[in-house]
């Protein structure tokens, strides 16, 4: 019995410090991302995106996918901004209220 309770006490100790730290390795793209959006940095928007990405947005053409998205979703927006003389777009980064991850993807909502 004591062996199965110090099993458990080290899993636990271990195994939070784990899924903290994959929390963190999920999400540190999206806080890098928002906050280059904030600044509006494309280049780091860029960097915290993978060059094949897929990104769906409420305003034509809704979606933008593969090489090169990142920047032609940000200069379409930029474009709508100008035309509806809209400025100061900013992103705030609400709770996670999931994080799923699974081998080297995570999914964070």
């Amino acid at each position: 019995m004591s062996k199965l309770v110090i099993a458990l006490v080290i899993a636990v100790a271990v195994g939070g410090p784990v899924v903290a730290s994959q929390e963190t390795d999920v999400m540190a793209p999206v806080r890098q991302f928002v906050d280059a959006f904030n600044k509006g940095d494309i280049k780091m928007v860029q960097a915290a995106c993978a060059d094949e990405t897929f990104i769906i947005d409420d305003f034509p053409p809704h979606e933008w996918r593969g090489s090169g998205a990142t920047s032609k979703w940000f200069h379409d927006l930029t474009a709508m901004g100008k035309k509806y003389d809209m400025s100061d777009a900013f992103v705030t980064l609400g709770k996670q209220r999931r994080l799923h991850i699974s081998g080297v993807c995570g999914r964070a909502s």
